[in-house]
C-alpha cells in the first residue's frame, strides 16, 4: 500500500525518518573498515599498514556521496543516469568487493556471504534514501503547487468578494445620486409651483383691488 504524503508537516516527518539512515551507514561504514583492513594490509608495504583503513573510508565514503549528490540532483529535478549511476555501481561494487575478499582469499565461504551483508545494507539503504528523497521531493514540490494554486484561489476569491462589493457600493451611490436628484427635482418643481401659486394670488388680489377701485370711482362719478 502506497502513503501519500498531503502536507508539509508529513514532508518533515518523513525527512527526520530519513535522517536516521545515517545511523546505518555509519554503522555499515565503521564494520567495513574493521573488515577491510586486514585484506589492504595484506597487500600493503611494510610500514604502511597504518594506512590500511583508508581504503575502505574513501570506498564507503564514495558510495555514500554518490548516493546523497544524486539524491540532491533529483530534488532539483536533474538527471541521476549516466555516469552518476555507473559511479553507484562502480563504488557499490568495489565495498562489495573489499568486504568479501579477504574471506575468498582464505576460502571462507560463509565468511565472504556474511561480509556481503555490510555494502549490500549499505548499498540498498543508499538506493531506497534516493528513491525516498525523490519521493519527498516530488511530493514537496506537488504540496507547494497546491498551496500556491489555494492561496492564488483565496486571493482570486478575495478579489471577487472586493470587486462584488465595491460593485455594490457604487449600485447604492447610484441609487442615492438617482434619488437625491429626483427629490431636487420635485423640490424645484415645489418651488415653482408655489412661486406660480404666488403670482397668481397677488395677480389675483391685484385685480380684485382695481375693481375696487373703478367701482369706487363710479360711484363717486
Amino acid at each position: 500500500m502506497t502513503v501519500r504524503i498531503n502536507t508539509q508537516e508529513q514532508v518533515d516527518q518523513a525527512e527526520k525518518v530519513l535522517r536516521l539512515s545515517w545511523v546505518i551507514v555509519f554503522g555499515v561504514i565503521l564494520f567495513s573498515v574493521f573488515t577491510v583492513t586486514p585484506l589492504v594490509e595484506r597487500s600493503t608495504p611494510e610500514g604502511w599498514e597504518w594506512s590500511a583503513p583508508i581504503l575502505p573510508l574513501v570506498v564507503d565514503v564514495a558510495v555514500v556521496i554518490s548516493i546523497r549528490v544524486d539524491a540532491i540532483v533529483a530534488r532539483l529535478g536533474g538527471s541521476t543516469t549516466g555516469w552518476p549511476l555507473a559511479l553507484r555501481v562502480l563504488t557499490g561494487g568495489a565495498s562489495v568487493a573489499l568486504n568479501v575478499g579477504n574471506s575468498v582469499l582464505d576460502g571462507d565461504l560463509v565468511g565472504a556471504l556474511v561480509h556481503t551483508a555490510a555494502p549490500a545494507v549499505l548499498i540498498v539503504v543508499a538506493e531506497a534514501s534516493l528513491k525516498w528523497r525523490r519521493e519527498i521531493a516530488a511530493a514537496s514540490t506537488r504540496i507547494e503547487a497546491e498551496r500556491r494554486e489555494q492561496e492564488d484561489a483565496r486571493r482570486r476569491e478575495q478579489r471577487e468578494r472586493e470587486d462584488r462589493a465595491r460593485a455594490d457600493r457604487e449600485r447604492e451611490q447610484e441609487a442615492r445620486r438617482v434619488e437625491r436628484e429626483r427629490q431636487e427635482a420635485a423640490e424645484r418643481e415645489r418651488r415653482r409651483d408655489e412661486q406660480a401659486e404666488r403670482e397668481r394670488e397677488r395677480e389675483h388680489a391685484a385685480r380684485i383691488a382695481r375693481e375696487e377701485r373703478e367701482h369706487a370711482a363710479a360711484l363717486e362719478a
